[in-house]
């Protein structure tokens, strides 16, 4: 993934980085400043800055600081944005922000099963096990969050490392960009802009008739990632290559732009904010904001559940 400073991306779109971040948090999926302590590491890879994780608003055990960016979380965006109003700078600016940990528990193997479906054993009589497979791991894994605040504490060193960054995903100030200039020109043509909605026709967008959908379409599926999961072979595709299928065709419709599968009706798809590797939301039409929570929501625990029923039947 690649960077920039928080104050290069803002003089690039000619904002302050309050300005910028205030666009940021007005996003439909809410993009976010990344805070990265990787400029000084000890030899496990984590940095030298330490933290203090956040159960319930309260200060917990000492946590250790990734070694590689790592995204705010909403409220300290907030937060940020107004330390950078009040032109705070330093290490003041960045003591007691927090960032969220993205991780995964559960079980790494399975015991060993022999043909007859008995549980293997050693000749000391414990019980012999396997690895998971990717699938296997992926379905059995329950997605965890770690909030960490930066306290501007250091492991012990003989040299004090630099300051922390706050970096943009470039790819993100090219959506934000390509975003504000739709704001201020909202009558350029449709497609030219990510808040274009291509159902828009003269100027009005088209209304779907929700209560008609399934009656002019012969698909049995009553949800988009049962039918998607009828059009693709899923003998070419594993559940979490077909789950990475469907998200990046969830990245690209934002819940903007309507997306279209062989008898099924046209259907809106958007990332969950806090949880956009594991939830998807979607609407029969446009979605209006970034609360709303459209018609239905998809986990991905229930994506490959439907995988896998899909493969037996």
């Amino acid at each position: 993934m690649e960077f920039l400073e928080l104050d290069h991306a803002s003089r690039r779109l000619g904002l302050s980085s309050s300005e910028l971040i205030s666009h940021m948090i007005s996003y439909e999926s809410g993009l976010r400043v990344y805070l990265d302590c990787s400029k000084g590491l000890t030899r496990s890879g984590t940095s030298l800055w330490i933290g203090r994780q956040i159960k319930d608003g309260v200060e917990g055990i000492t946590w250790a600081l990734p070694g590689k960016p790592t995204p705010l979380t909403s409220h300290s965006m907030e937060d940020l944005r107004g330390r950078l109003a009040d032109h705070e700078s330093g290490l003041n600016l960045l003591k007691g922000l927090e960032v969220l940990i993205k991780t995964n528990l559960g079980p790494n193997v399975k015991d060993k099963i022999g043909p007859n479906g008995e549980t293997l054993q050693d000749e000391q009589g414990r019980f012999l096990t396997e690895p998971l497979d990717e699938e296997e791991l992926l379905a059995q894994s329950i997605p965890y969050d770690i909030t960490v605040r930066f306290t501007g504490e250091l492991h012990n060193t003989l040299h004090r490392p630099p300051n922390p960054s706050l970096l943009v995903l470039k790819k993100d100030l090219d959506l934000l960009d390509e975003w504000i200039r739709q704001n201020e020109n909202p009558n350029a043509p449709p497609g030219e802009g990510i808040l274009r909605d291509p159902s828009y026709r003269q100027g009005e967008r088209e209304k779907i008739d929700f209560s008609k959908f399934f009656l002019n379409f012969p698909t049995k599926h009553r949800k988009p990632h049962t039918h998607f999961l009828a059009t693709i072979d899923l003998r070419k595709n594993k559940g979490p290559l077909a789950w990475s299928q469907f998200r990046e065709i969830v990245k690209k419709n934002k819940g903007i732009n309507y997306l279209e599968m062989k008898g099924f009706p046209p259907v809106y798809l958007k990332l969950d904010r806090e949880q956009p590797l594991d939830l998807v939301w979607y609407k029969f039409e446009p979605f209006e904001g970034s609360t709303d929570k459209g018609h239905g929501l998809i986990k991905r625990v229930n994506f490959l559940n439907a995988y896998y029923l899909a493969k037996k039947s």
